[in-house]
């Protein structure tokens, strides 16, 4: 098994996979609000490391699926949720 991930600059590509995160490293999961091309709200669900870098871990949502996709993973992973800003 590869080594797990313990902070954003580690992460070869723009959208982390969950499960190459090391759950201890995990601050938390972000609903980070975003612009999207056209100038709409939308929301990225991300993770924050304990280091303060974060990582997107899917593509732009709206906030109702970025909220259910940071809540599942909490649930799997015993992370909090944060929404909005630090």
């Amino acid at each position: 098994m590869s080594a797990l991930y313990t902070t954003s600059s580690a992460i070869p590509g723009a959208i982390a996979e969950v499960g190459t995160l090391d759950p201890q490293a995990v601050r938390c999961v972000w609903v980070r609000p975003v612009l999207s091309k056209d100038s709409k709200a939308t929301f990225l669900p991300s993770v924050v490391f304990k280091d303060g870098t974060d990582c997107p871990l899917a593509c732009e949502m709206n906030d109702l699926h970025a909220r259910q996709f940071c809540q599942r993973l909490a649930a799997i992973y015993d992370w909090p949720v944060k929404r909005g800003g630090f």
